[in-house]
């Protein structure tokens, strides 16, 4: 990979409005004193930035383009990303010299302020198959607001090029199991119980949001008998009526849970009645937004704050860091 090469790719980033910044040659540490948080998508800063050091590595922070990225080096960090759903969604990863970074967009209700790490004592296990006594190492690193991942076409210590696998299009929306098992990490808490947001419909709040609580008041309590099958009734509307990201569709859920469910089912149930929904819900995506409110095209459009984020940034191709 030669410097010119780098330094083009940097300026490509910032043009597409991607804030960057300075990484140490074939390293990870921030050439610049302020690091991430000088991060900049000015492209002349940029462009004297890789002036002064040419083959510097290129970092950039995923919660800027709406994402989270999982960073898999191990083969024990590839054990908890399966347990946790991330390996059987197909998504824009980047290779790296020792792994690869999963990328997944970041549903609206994902805590910022810390990026964590995750085990395998973060999975749900309703059956009561993991020992829980063993040891479980937090071996599964994630980057959001806090933290940076270094970005094609950088030069790992190793000396191999980092590349893209697959489109920035393909990013898939986080798995509901990451994204509860993220929050409680973030918490600092393993409260069975506990959902990932609290969904609002306070002044300032979407119409979505408005929407989704307006049906949730329609739904009658359940007992035990029946809350596994309203829940997932319940999210099967959420994922597929009102084509809410899965991690929106859980905080929603989890909202639903704990007031309208006695007792509430166990965190790791809501998870499973998620998945099922996803999977088997038969209505067609959006079709509680076409109403007479709707575009007279009956476009169907992601919540916001969500599907907005994420956007491929102008300038890029199919593939991220290439031009059209």
């Amino acid at each position: 990979m030669t410097a010119r090469a780098l330094a083009l790719a940097a300026e490509r980033y910032a043009e597409a409005r991607v804030p960057v910044f300075p990484i140490r040659p074939r390293g990870k540490e921030p050439i610049t004193a302020t690091g991430y948080l000088g991060r900049s998508r000015d492209v002349e800063r940029v462009r004297r930035w890789w002036a002064k050091t040419p083959e510097a590595n290129i970092g950039i922070v995923p919660a800027d383009v709406g994402a989270v990225a999982f960073d898999v080096d191990s083969d024990a960090a590839r054990a908890v990303a399966h347990a946790l759903g991330l390996l059987d969604v197909p998504t824009y990863s980047t290779v790296t010299g020792k792994g690869l970074h999963l990328w997944f967009r970041a549903p609206s209700t994902l805590p910022r302020g810390r990026s964590v790490a995750l085990g395998l004592d973060d999975v749900p296990d309703p059956a009561g198959t993991t020992d829980p006594g063993a040891a479980h190492p937090r071996v599964l690193l994630t980057r959001y607001d806090k933290g940076y991942v270094i970005m094609p076409p950088s030069v790992h210590p190793s000396g191999a090029t980092y590349r893209a696998d697959g489109r920035w299009d393909d990013m898939a929306d986080l798995p509901a199991i990451a994204a509860a098992a993220y929050v409680r990490r973030t918490a600092g808490t393993e409260e069975p119980g506990r959902t990932p947001a609290r969904p609002t419909t306070a002044p300032g709040a979407s119409d979505i949001d408005r929407r989704v609580s307006a049906y949730l008041d329609t739904v009658a309590p359940a007992t035990e008998g029946t809350r596994n099958a309203t829940c997932y009734r319940v999210a099967a509307w959420l994922v597929h009526d009102f084509a809410l990201a899965e991690g929106d569709a859980l905080a929603w859920l989890g909202a639903f849970n704990a007031r309208s469910c006695a007792p509430p089912l166990p965190a790791a149930e809501l998870c499973l009645c998620l998945q099922n929904a996803r999977r088997h819900g038969r209505h067609a995506t959006g079709s509680a937004l076409l109403s007479e409110r709707a575009p007279a095209s009956r476009t169907i459009k992601r919540p916001s704050g969500f599907g907005s984020v994420i956007k491929r940034p102008s300038g890029f191709s199919q593939t991220i860091g290439e031009r059209r």
